[in-house]
């Protein structure tokens, strides 16, 4: 919350997205039987730590818009598969949770750790009919910015859904 702090002030005034997972798992390193959001279909111990983390950020006063978590796509960070239903349930969880605590959360993803074409449309298809669309659009690195940007573009508006912010990281 400090860095939130800085970044957002003055002189920068910057969007600072806070990493949901990592603070709550251990990523690559996780230790064997570490309790990932939604094992075996309970998503309790999930939504206890988003209660928290949004109770937290909001106690602070600061500003920030949540990734809900960092690079699905790789079983570094994600071991249950991405865009399974375990990752969707883990999602929809963790978005439908913010909002009812802050209707006007930005909510940041899938922050897959490239541009991914299939992934996106599968990612976009899913969140469109579960109603947990994020409100910015965002990926990791890719191959060329523009033609991955303008490529998410023509998903969206395939998809039927309204033109949304992007946003391409590390």
């Amino acid at each position: 919350l400090n860095q939130a702090r800085r970044v957002t002030a003055s002189p920068y005034n910057a969007r600072y997205d806070l990493l949901v997972s990592d603070m709550y798992a251990p990523g690559f390193d996780a230790p064997p039987g570490t309790i990932y959001p939604c094992d075996n279909g309970n998503c309790a111990n999930w939504v206890a730590f988003i209660d928290r983390v949004v109770a937290d950020v909001q106690a602070s006063g600061v500003t920030i818009a949540y990734d809900i978590w960092n690079e699905p796509d790789g079983t570094s960070f994600w071991p249950r598969g991405v865009n399974t239903p375990q990752y969707f349930q883990m999602w929809d969880t963790a978005v439908r949770e913010i909002r009812r605590l802050v209707p006007s959360a930005v909510i940041v993803g899938p922050s897959y750790s490239g541009y991914n074409h299939t992934l996106l449309d599968q990612f976009l298809g899913q969140t469109k009919a579960d109603g947990t669309l994020p409100t910015v659009l965002n990926w990791h690195f890719g191959t060329d910015p523009v033609t991955d940007s303008q490529d998410a573009s023509s998903l969206v508006s395939a998809h039927g859904i309204n033109p949304m912010p992007q946003s391409v990281n590390e």
